[in-house]
C-alpha cells in the first residue's frame, strides 16, 4: 500500500488517528499532494460513536478532512456515508460527528409504504428461579442447552429456514462470559445432560424415576418435541465456541457462541436463528444490534430470549418486558465542545503539526516515536522541533494557532480556552513543558531507559485514542507465571478481584474448572496490606473514630488457583468508605458558588451549591479506601460461611484504597422538618408506602439477623412474614394488628403456603429409600423452613410486624430512615435534571456521593474531563430550567403515567365500540388488520381524552391486546385492579403485586375464576399454584409513587443508597405549584389570584371539561395581570394528560416565583 494506493482502505479510527501525524505512510489515507483523496467514507454502525469516545471520532475526522484540504486544495470536498438502524435523530447525530452542517446531511430510509410486514419474531424474558440456590448462570445453560434443540439441526434445515439452526449468546462481563462458556462445556461437552431430557434414555439409565414420568413432564423435564426435530439430539452434545476480546474469531461449526460485545455488531451469519441476552442489557441500542444478529435470512422466524433474576433492573425488565422488546431510544448527542476532550485532541493537533514541519524537511520519522522519551535515536528531529516549538512560544511561527482552529473546528473563545487557559493550556503548559524535554532529552542518564515511557506526551495525550488520560494500573500476577501477567485499570481491579472474591476473567478456555482469586486465610480474619499476596505503597493517613488508618495504593496481586475444596461462586467485596477533601496546595478552603435564584424553590431544601474546577486550580481530593471486606466462602459440599476480614500492616488496623484529585459539584442540604412530616397533607397515603419498606429495612439492620443469615435470605423470609400476614388480613378481612396476632399463631403453616407460591418453587423431597439426592433447591428450601422455625431467628421478624400498623414515627430509627431516604431522593432528582438539562452528558461518567448533608458529584479522572464545568454552566445559565426540571423528576413517573392510563382504559371496557376494536384485534391474524384496527384504537381512545403514546400503545399490547385475553380475562383484571386499590386503602399499607397475588390465591372466588380461565385455555391440561401466579401477574401493572428504573436511579460502585421515595420529598417540601381544580366555583378567579402572588399554577380537568377549561385558560392568558404595580401576560407552560385528566401549567413569565 505504501507503492500503491488501495482503491478501498479498511481502517479503524485508532489506526487513523496515529496515521494522521506519521509523515511515513499517512499518504495512504489521502494526505500528500501527489495522491488522490478518498471520494467516500464509509462509517458502519454510527450508533456506537457515542459518548466521550464518539466525540474523539468527531475530532478525529475533522483533524483528516482539514489535512486532506491543506495537501488537496483543489479537491471539492470528501463524501460520508453512515450507517445504522438504531439512530434515534440521524441527522443531527451525523453533522455533529462528521463536522458538516446539520442541513447538508440527508437522511435516507425507506417510507413505512415501501416496507413488507411479513414473518414473525419469539421474544421472552425467563426469570431464574429465585427460590434457587444455584446461580443464575445455571437458567441460561438449560436455555441454551433446550433452545439449541428446538432450532434446525446443524445442516439439517427441517423447518425449511424457518427457525435457523444456531445460538449466539450474549453477556457484558469477561468474567462472566468464562464462567457460561466453561459451564455449558461441561454441561454439553463432558457430561452431555441434555439425554436426561430424552425420555428413552432417563428410563434406561434411571429406572427408578419412571414413576414419576408424569410430574416430570409437566414439570418441562422431558423434551418431546426436541426429540421429534432431531431423533438423537438430546443424546449428542451440542458445539460451544466463545469470542470475546480474549478469543478471536468464531468457529462456524459451532452450534452456540458464547460473545461479549464483540460480535454485536459487523459479523453476520444467516444461519443464526436465536439470541440469548444473559441478564438486562445495559444499553437499549446495543440491545437492538445483539437482537438484530438472528433471522438475517428472510422467512426466518427469530428468538430472543433474555434470562433475568428476580432483583434490581432485572426484575423491572421482567415485569415490563415491552420497554425492552419496543423500546423509544433517546437521542444521541455529542459533546463536542468538552473542553477535556479539545484539550486532548488539541495535543493530538500539535503532534499533527509538528509532523507536516518534519515533513517540510523531507523528515518521515514517526511523530509518536520521535515525542516518546523511550526511543533515543531522534536527537535530529527532536532539535527541529524544538526550534520549532520556540518559534510558536515567541508568536513567530503565525500558522500555528490558525491551524490549530481550522483542524478542530473551533470558535474563538474555544480556541483560546485550549491555548491559554488552564489545565493543560497549549501555549502555557504543554508547549512548555515539550520543549524542555525536547532540551533535556527527558533527563535520559545511561541505564534509565527501561523506566521511560514510551508513549508521547504523557499527561497531555492518552495511550490510546479512547484511554484516560491518567491511568493508574494494577499489575495481576497470575499463578507465579511471569507469562501470565496482566494489566488491569486500578479502580477495576481493585473491585473485581477483591480479597476473597472469585473471577475467571484470566481462566484459559479449555480449563474449565480454572478460576482465580486474591487469597484469604480460612481459619484467620485479618489480611496483610503489604504481605506475599498484595504490594502496596503508604497513600495517606486517615483519621476515622479517633484512629489514624494507614491507606495503601495497592500495585500489584498475587493470583492464584483456588483451592480444590472451594466452590468458584465465592464472593468478597470491600466495605468502601471515602474522605472528601476540598481544599488547595495551601490548604485553604476552595470553591465558587453557584447561586439559585431568589426565593427559588429549591432553596427550601438546597442551601448552596459549590463548583470546584481544575480551570480554576480547585480540584477536590477523594480518597476512597476499605479497611474490611466481607465475604462468603462456598465450598463444593454446599456449605458456606460468612466472614468480615480486616486489613493490617503489622499488628495495626490499616486499608488499602486510591486517590484522585477530580472536578465536583457539592450540592449542601438543608435539614429539612422531618418531625413534621406527620402533619402533611400526604402523610396517610406516604405512611402506607413507608411501612413495607421500614419492615424490610429494620430487619436488615437488625445485628442479630444480619450476622446469622445473608441480605438475600432476610429478604425472603421479609417477603414470606409481609405475604402471611397481608394474605391473611385479606382473605379473612382482618385489620393489619389482627392478621399479625393470626399470623403469629399459625406461622408455619401460613408461611410454607406463602413460599410455595411467591416464589413458585417446585422442589422434589428426598425419596424415603435414599435413591435421589436432594438438590441444592431442597436444601435451601430446608433451610429456610428451618428458619421459620427457629425462635431465635423468628421473633425478630415477628416483633417487627408491628411497624404495619403501629405508629412508626416512635421508633428511635425511623426520623435518621426517612433522612436517608430524602437525601437519596435529592440526589436522584438532581441527577435525573441533569440528564434532562444536558442530554449529551452520560451520568454514568460522574460517580455520586452522599456525604452527611452533601450530594457530591465528581468525575471518574483527574485533569478535568469538563463534565462538571459543563453541568455548572448550563445551571447557571438556566437556573429556572434546572429548577422546573428538578421539580418535574419530583412530580413525574413514566410508568406512573401509564399505569394510570391503563387503568383508565379499563375503565371504558363497558364502551360497545371501545371493546368491539379490543375484541378485532385479538382475534386478527392479518397484519395488515391489525394495523388499521390500532390505527382506530388510537383515535377512540383520544376522543376519550386518554393520549395514545406510543409507551402506552406498546404496553396495551402487552397487557389487554394478546390472543389469549378475552371477556373473562378482562373483567378479572378489572375486578383485581380494584381489590388491590380498595385493600390498600383498607389497611393503609402498600401491596406488592407478588404479595397481593399471595392473597389473591386465598380467595376462593378468585381462585375459581383463575382456574376457569386456564381450563379454558388448557382444557385437560393439569396445572398448578404456579400457573395461577403467572396468570394473576398477567393481569396486574403497578403504579409507581416511590421510585424505580424508569424515573428516579441512584448507583455508586463505591456506596449504598436508600431507596428514593418522590412521595416523601414532595411531602417535606412546601408545595411550589398551587393546585386549582377546574370543577371548583370560580377557579379561575382563583387562578388570577395565585398568579397576582407570583405563583405558578396547575389547573387539573377532566377530558370531558377540556373545552370549556381551555376557553377560560384563553381569556386568562390575554388579560395581563397586576403584579406590583406593573401589568404582566400570562402563559401556558406546560400541558400534559395522566389517565384522562389533562393538566395545564399557567405561570407570569417576568415574575420570579416564590
Amino acid at each position: 500500500m505504501l507503492k500503491n494506493q488501495p482503491d478501498i482502505l479498511f481502517t479503524t479510527t485508532e489506526m487513523l488517528n496515529r496515521k494522521l501525524s506519521s509523515g511515513f505512510d499517512q499518504h495512504i489515507f489521502g494526505i500528500r499532494e501527489d495522491h488522490k483523496p478518498p471520494l467516500f467514507v464509509l462509517l458502519d454502525e454510527v450508533h456506537i460513536y457515542n459518548g466521550i469516545n464518539g466525540a474523539h471520532v468527531a475530532y478525529v475526522l475533522r483533524r483528516w478532512r482539514s489535512l486532506v484540504k491543506k495537501y488537496n486544495h483543489s479537491h471539492v470536498g470528501i463524501q460520508f456515508v453512515g450507517l445504522s438502524a438504531t439512530l434515534p435523530n440521524p441527522q443531527h447525530f451525523f453533522s455533529q460527528l462528521v463536522g458538516v452542517p446539520e442541513n447538508s446531511c440527508k437522511y435516507i430510509t425507506p417510507n413505512r409504504d415501501d416496507m413488507t410486514d411479513e414473518g414473525i419474531e419469539y421474544n421472552l424474558v425467563l426469570r431464574g428461579d429465585p427460590f434457587s440456590s444455584t446461580a443464575l448462570l445455571s437458567t441460561s445453560v438449560q436455555t441454551a442447552m433446550l433452545l439449541g434443540r428446538m432450532l434446525d439441526p446443524l445442516n439439517q434445515s427441517v423447518s425449511k429456514g424457518a427457525y435457523g439452526s444456531k445460538i449466539f449468546g450474549f453477556t457484558d462481563k469477561l468474567d462472566v462470559i468464562n464462567r457460561w462458556f466453561h459451564i455449558e462445556k461441561d454441561a454439553e461437552e463432558v457430561k452431555t445432560l441434555s439425554q436426561y431430557r430424552d425420555w428413552d434414555v432417563l428410563k434406561e439409565k434411571a429406572p427408578a424415576l419412571v414413576r414419576t414420568r408424569e410430574q416430570q413432564s409437566n414439570s418441562g423435564q422431558i423434551w418431546g418435541l426436541a426429540k421429534k426435530i432431531d431423533r438423537f439430539g438430546l443424546q449428542n452434545p451440542m458445539k460451544i465456541d466463545i469470542t470475546s476480546s480474549q478469543y478471536k474469531g468464531v468457529d462456524t461449526r459451532a452450534k452456540f457462541v458464547v460473545a461479549t460485545s464483540t460480535l454485536e455488531v459487523g459479523y453476520n451469519d444467516p444461519d443464526v436463528g436465536a439470541v440469548i441476552q444473559h441478564k438486562a442489557p445495559r444499553n437499549l441500542a446495543s440491545f437492538l444490534q445483539r437482537k438484530g444478529r438472528a433471522g438475517r435470512r428472510r422467512g426466518m422466524r427469530p428468538w430472543t430470549v433474555v434470562v433475568t433474576s428476580a432483583y434490581g433492573r432485572d426484575r423491572y425488565v421482567y415485569d415490563y418486558p415491552e420497554q425492552l422488546f419496543s423500546p423509544i431510544l433517546p437521542d444521541l448527542s455529542l459533546p463536542i465542545r468538552n473542553v477535556y476532550i479539545q484539550r486532548i485532541q488539541a495535543g493530538f493537533t500539535v503532534m499533527d503539526y509538528f509532523a507536516s514541519k518534519l515533513k517540510q524537511r523531507g523528515l518521515e520519522s514517526p511523530i509518536w516515536n520521535i515525542l516518546s522519551p523511550k526511543y533515543s535515536q531522534y536527537k535530529a528531529e527532536r532539535k527541529i522541533l524544538a526550534d520549532c516549538t520556540i518559534r510558536i512560544l515567541d508568536g513567530t511561527d503565525k500558522d500555528f494557532i490558525i491551524y490549530v482552529q481550522s483542524a478542530l473546528q473551533l470558535d474563538g473563545v474555544a480556541l483560546d480556552r485550549i491555548l491559554w487557559t488552564p489545565p493543560r493550556s497549549i501555549m502555557f503548559d504543554l508547549l512548555p513543558n515539550l520543549l524542555n524535554h525536547l532540551k533535556m532529552d527527558w533527563g535520559r542518564t545511561l541505564g534509565r531507559e527501561d523506566t521511560l515511557p514510551h508513549s508521547p506526551l504523557q499527561g497531555y495525550v492518552p495511550r490510546n485514542l479512547f484511554s484516560s488520560l491518567e491511568v493508574n494500573e494494577l499489575l495481576l500476577i497470575v499463578n507465579n507465571d511471569p507469562k501470565n501477567e496482566h494489566y488491569q485499570a486500578l479502580q477495576q481491579g481493585i473491585m473485581e478481584f477483591s480479597p476473597g472474591n472469585v473471577s475467571k476473567r484470566y481462566a484459559k478456555a479449555h480449563r474449565t474448572t480454572e478460576a482465580h482469586w486474591l487469597p484469604v486465610p480460612l481459619t484467620d480474619d485479618t489480611i496483610s496490606v503489604n504481605g506475599e499476596e498484595i504490594t502496596g505503597i503508604l497513600l495517606k493517613h486517615i483519621m476515622r473514630e479517633e484512629e489514624s488508618i494507614p491507606v495503601y495504593l495497592p500495585q500489584q496481586y498475587k493470583l492464584s488457583q483456588i483451592p480444590k475444596e472451594l466452590s468458584d461462586r465465592t464472593t468478597g467485596f470491600l466495605d468502601w468508605d471515602v474522605e472528601i477533601v476540598p481544599r488547595n496546595e495551601a490548604d485553604e478552603e476552595i470553591g465558587s458558588k453557584i447561586k439559585l435564584l431568589s426565593n427559588s424553590a429549591l432553596a427550601s431544601f438546597l442551601d448552596r451549591i459549590d463548583l470546584f474546577t481544575s480551570n480554576e486550580h480547585q480540584t477536590v481530593t477523594f480518597t476512597r479506601f476499605a479497611s474490611e471486606v466481607k465475604s462468603e466462602i462456598k465450598y463444593k459440599d454446599g456449605t458456606s460461611e460468612r466472614k468480615t476480614y480486616l486489613f493490617r500492616e503489622g499488628q495495626r488496623k490499616s486499608a488499602i484504597g486510591f486517590q484522585v484529585e477530580v472536578d465536583a459539584l457539592a450540592f449542601t442540604m438543608r435539614r429539612l422538618p422531618l418531625e413534621q412530616i406527620s402533619t402533611s397533607q400526604n402523610w396517610k397515603r406516604l405512611l402506607a408506602e413507608l411501612r413495607p419498606r421500614f419492615y424490610l429495612d429494620i430487619l436488615q439492620k437488625d445485628p442479630v439477623l444480619s450476622g446469622q443469615l445473608s441480605v438475600f435470605e432476610i429478604e425472603w423470609l421479609w417477603q414470606i412474614c409481609l405475604s402471611s400476614t397481608i394474605a391473611t388480613a385479606v382473605s379473612k378481612q382482618f385489620s393489619l394488628e389482627e392478621a399479625v396476632d393470626y399470623y403469629r399463631k399459625h406461622i408455619k403453616s401460613i408461611s410454607v403456603r406463602a413460599l410455595d407460591v411467591i416464589f413458585q418453587a417446585t422442589v422434589v423431597k428426598a425419596e424415603e429409600d435414599g435413591e435421589q439426592e436432594q438438590t441444592d433447591e431442597a436444601k435451601l428450601y430446608e433451610r429456610l423452613l428451618s428458619y421459620l422455625e427457629t425462635d431465635s431467628i423468628m421473633k425478630h421478624f415477628i416483633f417487627y410486624l408491628d411497624v404495619l400498623y403501629k405508629d412508626i414515627t416512635n421508633y428511635g430509627i425511623f426520623y435518621s430512615w426517612i433522612e436517608e431516604r430524602t437525601h437519596a431522593t435529592i440526589a436522584a432528582c438532581i441527577q435525573r435534571a441533569i440528564e434532562q438539562l444536558l442530554p449529551d452528558v452520560d451520568t454514568q461518567d460522574l460517580i455520586i456521593d452522599i456525604n452527611d448533608n452533601q450530594v457530591w458529584l465528581s468525575e471518574t479522572d483527574s485533569g478535568g474531563m469538563g463534565v462538571i464545568s459543563g453541568i455548572a454552566s448550563a445551571i447557571r445559565n438556566e437556573p429556572r430550567l434546572f429548577e422546573e426540571l428538578f421539580s418535574k423528576a419530583v412530580d413525574e413517573c413514566p410508568r406512573s403515567e401509564i399505569a394510570k392510563s391503563l387503568s383508565a382504559i379499563i375503565k371504558e371496557f363497558d364502551n360497545d365500540e371501545l371493546y368491539d376494536t379490543f375484541t378485532t384485534i385479538r382475534r386478527s391474524t392479518n397484519l395488515d388488520e391489525q394495523k388499521e384496527q390500532l390505527e382506530l384504537l388510537q383515535k377512540q381512545l383520544s376522543d376519550r381524552g386518554i393520549t395514545p403514546k406510543r409507551e402506552l400503545i406498546v404496553s396495551l399490547t402487552t397487557k389487554l391486546l394478546n390472543r389469549n385475553s378475552n371477556e373473562m380475562t378482562d373483567d378479572l383484571m378489572r375486578d383485581l385492579q380494584e381489590l388491590w386499590r380498595q385493600e390498600e386503602k383498607r389497611l393503609g399499607c402498600k401491596i406488592d403485586v407478588r404479595v397481593f397475588i399471595v392473597a389473591c390465591l386465598r380467595l376462593d372466588d378468585y381462585k375459581d375464576r383463575i382456574d376457569t380461565i386456564i381450563s379454558d385455555l388448557y382444557p385437560g391440561g393439569n396445572f398448578d399454584e404456579k400457573q395461577r401466579f403467572i396468570l394473576i401477574e398477567t393481569l396486574l401493572w403497578s403504579d409507581c409513587n416511590d421510585s424505580c428504573p424508569e424515573c428516579l436511579n441512584l448507583y455508586s460502585p463505591y456506596q449504598s443508597f436508600a431507596k428514593p421515595s418522590r412521595l416523601l420529598l414532595k411531602s417535606l417540601l412546601v408545595p411550589t405549584t398551587i393546585i386549582i381544580d377546574s370543577h371548583e366555583p370560580k377557579w379561575g378567579e382563583l387562578l388570577i389570584d395565585c398568579l397576582k402572588k407570583g405563583k405558578q399554577a396547575r389547573v387539573i380537568t377532566l377530558f370531558e371539561n377540556m373545552e370549556e377549561c381551555q376557553r377560560m385558560l384563553m381569556n386568562i392568558i390575554q388579560t395581563p395581570i397586576d403584579f406590583e404595580y406593573e401589568f404582566y401576560y400570562p402563559y401556558i407552560a406546560g400541558v400534559r394528560s395522566s389517565g384522562t385528566n389533562w393538566l395545564f401549567d399557567v405561570r407570569v413569565r417576568e415574575v420570579t416565583h416564590a
